[in-house]
């Protein structure tokens, strides 16, 4: 029976009819089946009396949810369900979500139903084709009416949904490089790079420059090249303090000291600040940098203080101290003499 197999209602024997309209049943008639071989339950209506004793003829959708096989027992009884707020829907396939109007489709097949129970699975026909829905969840009840009701409907993804794939980003060969390309390709900052002075007066070579520069030092060491040691014993012996300095030279030791110094400190400060702009340090790392900066050069505009004492007892304090050395020394002698007479 074709309009059978629409709905969920089944067909009974008459002796069915006339044991109901002995008892105070609610209108329209619900059932529950109950298959004690396999414990599977569901719900559903009665089309007509009309079937032979002792048998019954279901939709054959019915009999998959139910486990049953043509010539099983089945018990039925009558069931109060109530009214349905909500269902939840699962579509087998996705070819169910490619009809044109599947809301509409689905409207008019539920019409056929009087009732849904949570876990069986619905045969809605269109098209010459068949698409199996499973109920979900059902509201308020695991088994509901849908007669004269306003349900809210709600589907779930088909049974064999797949997310698609995210696209993966292609560079073109010819793209510009990035910020954060352009971030790393950026050169790292290098202190202390600068040219200095010597503090005998002497001008500076540019080899001497060169080979004390951190570049010039990472670039001998990657090339094997060894550092040569003349330039550095020459300076060092340059630089060793002459015993007899004037006043005027002492000034210029001090002048291109302090503007060495100076100009040490401006380099330490410089770096800081590079460090504090560069994205790839935290502020804190920089601020520390900035402040260690202002503390080297409150030092260094010390230090030519201390030089001018240093040079100045060198100067003059070491002859007046062997001066002083010399006079007790004649005076322990003449005392000395003074006592053996």
């Amino acid at each position: 029976m074709p309009q059978l197999e629409s709905g969920d209602k089944i067909i009974m024997p008459p002796s069915a009819l006339d044991r109901l309209a002995s008892l105070h049943i609610e209108y329209p008639m619900l059932f529950e089946v109950h298959n004690a071989a396999a414990e599977r339950t569901s719900h559903c209506g009665v089309l007509e009396f009309i079937a032979e004793e002792g048998m019954i003829y279901m939709p054959y959708w019915m009999m998959q949810n139910l486990l049953l096989q043509e010539g099983d027992m089945v018990f039925i009884k009558n069931a109060n369900l109530p009214k349905g707020t909500y269902v939840k829907l699962q579509p087998h396939t996705t070819d169910f979500l490619d009809i044109s109007n599947p809301k509409a489709i689905l409207e008019k097949t539920l019409r056929n139903y009087s009732c849904l129970t949570t876990g069986d699975s619905i045969m809605v026909a269109y098209n010459n084709k068949k698409y199996y829905i499973d109920i979900v969840e059902t509201k308020p009840s695991h088994a509901i009416s849908i007669i004269e009701t306003d349900c809210e409907v709600d589907f779930a993804p088909p049974l064999d949904y797949k997310e698609p794939e995210k696209p993966k980003p292609t560079v073109p060969l010819n793209a510009e490089p990035t910020a954060e390309a352009a971030v790393e390709e950026e050169p790292k900052f290098t202190p202390f790079t600068g040219s200095g002075r010597r503090l005998d007066g002497k001008a500076s070579k540019d080899k001497d420059v060169l080979a004390s520069s951190p570049a010039k030092r990472q670039a001998n060491a990657s090339n094997g090249v060894q550092p040569s040691l003349s330039s550095t014993s020459q300076s060092s012996s340059s630089r060793k303090p002459q015993e007899s300095l004037s006043s005027a030279q002492v000034e210029v030791e001090i002048s291109q000291w302090s503007n060495y110094c100076i100009n040490l400190s401006m380099s330490v400060i410089m770096g800081g600040i590079k460090v504090q702009q560069d994205s790839l340090y935290s502020k804190e790392i920089a601020w520390v940098i900035v402040a260690a900066s202002e503390i080297v050069l409150w030092i260094v505009k010390a230090i030519p203080k201390v030089l001018l004492f240093a040079v100045v007892y060198h100067i003059w304090g070491k002859p007046v101290a062997r001066d002083i050395k010399a006079i007790r020394r004649l005076l322990e002698e003449q005392r000395r003499d003074s006592a053996k007479r």
